[in-house]
């Protein structure tokens, strides 16, 4: 790892990169990645409000997108599946 990270609080540290990505609806989907990962967050309450975005995946077979978040103290995962039914 490289960089350095403040023990202050709030931590302190510098990004070494950021990639954006366009969020595009896979062929299968009525919803893209960033329309899933809305419709997580509006859905569901958390003890937390120290959460990072880890993953979002669509499994085109179940038709369900897996939006995957890790509190960034704790370390414990959140995985909150989002059914891709247009409505």
């Amino acid at each position: 790892m490289e960089g350095w990270v403040a023990e202050s609080y709030p931590a302190q540290t510098e990004m070494g990169q950021l990639d954006v990505f366009e969020s595009s609806v896979p062929e299968e989907a009525h919803y893209s990645g960033s329309e899933a990962f809305h419709r997580a967050l509006s859905e569901e309450s958390f003890e937390t409000e120290s959460l990072a975005l880890r993953s979002i995946i669509y499994d085109d077979v179940e038709g369900l997108w897996s939006i995957e978040l890790i509190d960034i103290h704790s370390y414990e995962d959140y995985v909150i599946q989002v059914d891709d039914e247009e409505n």
